[in-house]
């Protein structure tokens, strides 16, 4: 399997996007000078580049290689996201190993309840709009980083960390660990210790990690409630102001911004030709 590789200088930009259904049938067989994302919804998708064939599965992802033919293998049931983007300026490469800071492979799994369907739909949103490039390149590049992370994190083998990484996800607010200090202590680890062991199997300090956890949880309640932001704000053990920094730095909008354009029916994505 190859691997897709880009650096921070890297510029994206989006061609197309939308929802794909394909019954009983192969994908069609193509070669095109950009990208191709697919993310799937349901169903199965059966698809070869290259001399390989992949199956993918209900949240599995595939990157197409440009320049390369690609299509179905056999008969596909399937309804999938797609994305078509080409690089702009700066380094980028598909490559038999991994090579560059970001690297996504060709093929992967996201994971249930992961925050790409979102970008995807905010995507989606924006691609109508008039003035879009900026905001719409900074969505594809946040999608992409998104697919760099999960690609680099490492199973957890160690179980006493397993239950950390858990605790993480599943605590409402994570109010009671506000910085490393207290973190470590509050789950019985070495501050040291502690910091090597996100480093080896999630890619960040945990400080960084926290933040993403409570900007991702900033963004559901943003979606999913009508609380306003100072709320969610103090939900979450921040003052609001340092609370539209930070969401604004992570995420390239504020809050308000984010919740006008998250905020509508995920159905709205334009549905494809069954063959894409």
């Amino acid at each position: 399997m190859k691997y897709f590789g880009f650096s921070d200088s890297t510029e994206f930009s989006c061609l197309y996007v939308g929802q794909g259904r394909i019954v009983g049938q192969k994908h069609i067989t193509r070669t095109l000078d950009e990208y191709e994302f697919f993310l799937i919804n349901s169903g199965d998708l059966f698809i070869e580049q290259g001399g390989e064939k992949f199956h993918l599965k209900k949240g599995d992802f595939f990157l197409s290689e440009k320049n390369v033919s690609y299509g179905g293998h056999e008969p596909s049931d399937v309804d999938f996201l797609w994305l078509h983007f080409v690089v702009k300026k700066g380094d980028e490469e598909f490559t038999e190993t991994p090579k560059f800071k970001y690297t996504i492979p060709q093929k992967g799994e996201v994971g249930e309840g992961n925050a790409l369907v979102i970008i995807f739909s905010l995507i989606n949103q924006y691609y109508y709009l008039v003035n879009k490039g900026a905001v719409l390149s900074s969505l594809l590049k946040a999608l992409l980083y998104d697919l760099s992370d999960i690609a680099t994190k490492k199973p957890v083998k160690d179980s006493r960390f397993q239950q950390v990484v858990e605790y993480f996800h599943s605590n409402p607010n994570l109010n009671e660990i506000n910085d490393l200090k207290s973190m470590a202590r509050f789950f019985g680890y070495n501050e040291k210790y502690f910091i090597r062991l996100f480093k080896k199997y999630v890619g960040k300090s945990p400080m960084q990690y926290l933040i993403n956890c409570k900007i991702n949880r900033a963004q559901l309640m943003l979606v999913n409630t009508d609380m306003t932001v100072k709320a969610i704000a103090l939900s979450l053990n921040y003052d609001s102001y340092y609370f539209l920094k930070l969401f604004k730095k992570h995420v390239g909008m504020t809050p308000n911004q984010y919740r006008k354009t998250a905020a509508f029916d995920f159905g709205v994505l334009v549905e494809a030709d069954k063959n894409n």
